[in-house]
This record gives C-alpha cells, sequence and structure tokens, in this order.
C-alpha cells in the first residue's frame, strides 16, 4: 500500500511538472510565432586559392531514442521519440555544389536549405527527439580531399497547445553538437583544404623556367602543355603565372580536369596550379627543342623527347611543389682557328725577320 501510494504520488509529481514547463515554453521561443522551418546550411571552407568541389551532400533525419531530459532556460523537460515524419527537408533544398556555377575563388562556399516542421503529424504536446547527420559517403565514394563534417546533431522540438483555437504547433527547438552541452544550430562545415596538418588536403605546383649556356636565349618563350586528370571529375585548377623576379603575376582563365591547356615561359617565369589532391595526376609536356641546339633537363635529369615533347608525369602531395625545367643550349667557343693558322703565322713572322738581317747585312757588306 505504502509503495502504490509513492508511486501515484511521482506519478502526479511529473505529470504536474510537465504541464507547467508546457505551459512556460512560449516564454522559450526565440522568433514571434510558430515555427514551420529550421535552417539547414551546408559550408565548404578551402584555403582560398581552390574552387568549388563538383560535388553534392546528402544529410539524414532520424527519430531520436527519447531518453531522459533536456533543459533550456532553467526548466527541464522530459524528452520522448520523435513522431514519424514530424521533421522533413524541404524538396527545394540544393546541397550541390559546382566549379562552373560558382566560377570564383573564395575562403568559403555555402548552400542553404531548411527542415520543415510537420505539425499534422504531432498528436499531442510533448518534447520530442530527433537526429540529423550529413551522410558520409563509403570510402571509396568519398570525394578527393573533403573532410566531412560526422557529428551528429540532436534536436529537440518543442510542440505546445495554440494558445487561441484548438490544434498544436512548434514554438521552439533547440540543437546540440553531438559530444557537446551548448545550444548550437544545423550548419555543417566539410573542410576542403583549409588549415595545415591533416586539414591539408589541397595543394599547390610551380613549373619554373631557365635558360642557360653560353647560347641560350634568354627571351625566347617556350612552348608548354599541362594537364590534370582528377579522381574528381569536373574540377576547376587556379592557374597564375608569374613573370621574372617575381615582378609581376597574371591570373589566366582557369585549368579544367582532363583538357589540356598551352602556354609559354621564358627564362625566369613559371606557371603556379592551385587545388590539386593527392589522387590527381599531373603532365607536363615542353616542345622539344634538340634541333635547336638545347638540352632540356627536368628536375636536374635530362629526358629524351618523345612524340615531339619532353613530358613529366606525377602526383602533388604537399604543397609547394616545384617542377623545375632547364634549356641548356652550350656552344664551344671557335678557338680552331687560330690553334691551326698558328705555326704557319710565326713561319711567316720569322722569315720576315730573317729577311730583315739579311738585308741589312748586304748594305753593311757594300
Amino acid at each position: 500500500m505504502k509503495r502504490r501510494i509513492i508511486r501515484l504520488f511521482t506519478s502526479a509529481l511529473l505529470t504536474g511538472t510537465m504541464v507547467m514547463t508546457m505551459g512556460g515554453m512560449s516564454a522559450l521561443a526565440d522568433t514571434e510565432g510558430a515555427i514551420s522551418s529550421i535552417e539547414l546550411k551546408k559550408v565548404v571552407t578551402t584555403d582560398g586559392n581552390t574552387y568549388a568541389p563538383n560535388t553534392t551532400f546528402e544529410f539524414k533525419i532520424e527519430q531520436g531514442n527519447g531518453e531522459g531530459s533536456t533543459s533550456i532556460g532553467g526548466q527541464t523537460f522530459l524528452v520522448q521519440p520523435g513522431v514519424e515524419g514530424g521533421l522533413v527537408l524541404d524538396q527545394a533544398n540544393q546541397f550541390s555544389f559546382s566549379p562552373v556555377q560558382m566560377n570564383q575563388i573564395a575562403d568559403s562556399y555555402t548552400a542553404d536549405g531548411k527542415i520543415n516542421v510537420d505539425i499534422d503529424k504531432f498528436t499531442a504536446p510533448g518534447v520530442y527527439h530527433y537526429t540529423v547527420r550529413e551522410v558520409e559517403p563509403e570510402l571509396d565514394q568519398k570525394y578527393d580531399g573533403i573532410l566531412y563534417d560526422n557529428k551528429v546533431r540532436n534536436v529537440y522540438v518543442f510542440i505546445q497547445n495554440k494558445e487561441a483555437g484548438t490544434g498544436l504547433e512548434c514554438n521552439y527547438v533547440k540543437i546540440v553538437k553531438e559530444g557537446e552541452d551548448s545550444k548550437s544550430d544545423l550548419t555543417f562545415t566539410n573542410n576542403y583544404g583549409q588549415g595545415e596538418g591533416d586539414n591539408d588536403t589541397t595543394h599547390d605546383v610551380t613549373i619554373t623556367k631557365s635558360v642557360t649556356g653560353n647560347q641560350g636565349d634568354k627571351g625566347r618563350a617556350f612552348t608548354f602543355t599541362a594537364e590534370i586528370k582528377s579522381s574528381n571529375e569536373g574540377e576547376f585548377y587556379k592557374v597564375v603565372l608569374e613573370k621574372k623576379d617575381g615582378s609581376n603575376t597574371e591570373t589566366i582563365d582557369h585549368m579544367e580536369s582532363g583538357k589540356s591547356e598551352t602556354f609559354t615561359l621564358k627564362d625566369g617565369e613559371s606557371m603556379h596550379i592551385y587545388g590539386l589532391t593527392q589522387g590527381d595526376t599531373y603532365t607536363v609536356s615542353e616542345e622539344d627543342y634538340s634541333k635547336d641546339g638545347y638540352i632540356t633537363m627536368i628536375d636536374g635529369e635530362q629526358i629524351a623527347a618523345e612524340n615531339g615533347k619532353v613530358t613529366k608525369v606525377g602526383n602533388v602531395k604537399v604543397d609547394g611543389e616545384t617542377i623545375k625545367v632547364e634549356n641548356n643550349k652550350t656552344v664551344s667557343t671557335p678557338t680552331g682557328l687560330a690553334l691551326s693558322f698558328g705555326p704557319y703565322a710565326l713561319m711567316v713572322g720569322l722569315a720576315g725577320v730573317f729577311g730583315a738581317l739579311f738585308l741589312r747585312k748586304k748594305r753593311d757588306e757594300e
């Protein structure tokens, strides 16, 4: 009998607490009136020299476990699992990124969306728990260079009776990141090369040109072709031509993955390409100038021409990689002519001396 009284008292206390807290929920709302949707934002951060990735991000909403309680404004609320269909992604959501649509370089790229609150799915007041997470692709489907935001967001939806008339409304939403206590929002940020260490997933490479040798023409423009084959389709790469001694630079049109680009470099100039990931493969070729007496070396190694080009293929795994292309033209000084005629000139000179002496002696005898 005593235990039964205790159980009844506890039940009444919890019910009373719920009623009182639900009655005070309207004072907790951050916005005026009922809430019909929640903002959902996808942000991709870069090193400031990388175009937007060519990919689409997906999200998943699930019903929470509804265990325990949550507090807001000094009040504690019991939590129950979210009702099916209570939160749904808006059909207009577009979490797609494209270097074509975002044809500019930026520190970050953003796509906005929202989650709708379907109030008709709720049948009673309460605090309903949902989880929202970004869908992280399988390893072989991940976008090369992207670090995904894998933290779950716990979403608590406060449903109450309308103050006037019948029916229900959502008047407050609380969002908390997994493993954190402070209030958050539904902004999911993916890193695409911003920062150092493991965050540094996009890299740059510089093609430098030097002309050496006593017959090297430092004012000549040498023709190159370059191509980036990306592990991700449809990527753009920022390209900058840097003039001699860094006196001036010129940002040229972007380079698109899978398409070969032609350019020229003179002695002391360089071509700087940004935004390569580890899975990208570069091919850099210079025209064969051996017929003009030039020997071509790439990174200190003499490379024979094939199909009229001197080529190097590789991957960029760190920032600041350099491909050094040197054209050397050295011709021996034409000193052989002096050596060939030297003895004859000496003989002629000696003959002149002896002739002068002979004529002088003859005059003296006369």
